[in-house]
């Protein structure tokens, strides 16, 4: 996924000094996007809103699987990140 800007910075690997990847910046404008998009989640008449207990219940769990499958990754990502020093609308894209 882009960043409205399109911009990115590199990550740096801190024990080569050599670049990884470059990664999406996100800024103001990214941030008002996911504001948007998780307000309208729960409005009134949503599928997130309409869905049963145990639907919602079901996909929160998957979401975890999924978080637990890729501890490593996500871990290893924000130490990267917060390494290589970033401001507050800086935010990594997993």
């Amino acid at each position: 996924m882009n960043s409205e800007s399109g911009k990115t910075f590199p990550t740096i690997n801190p024990t080569n000094g050599k670049k990884i990847c470059d990664v999406q910046e996100g800024d103001k404008a990214d941030v008002d996007k996911a504001v948007a998009a998780a307000k309208a989640a729960f409005k009134y008449g949503s599928p997130w809103r309409s869905m049963d207990a145990s639907a919602r219940g079901r996909l929160l769990h998957k979401l975890a699987d999924l978080v637990e499958r890729d501890n490593v990754y996500i871990a290893v990502s924000i130490l990267v990140w917060i390494l290589n020093g970033t401001n507050r609308y800086n935010v990594l894209i997993l």
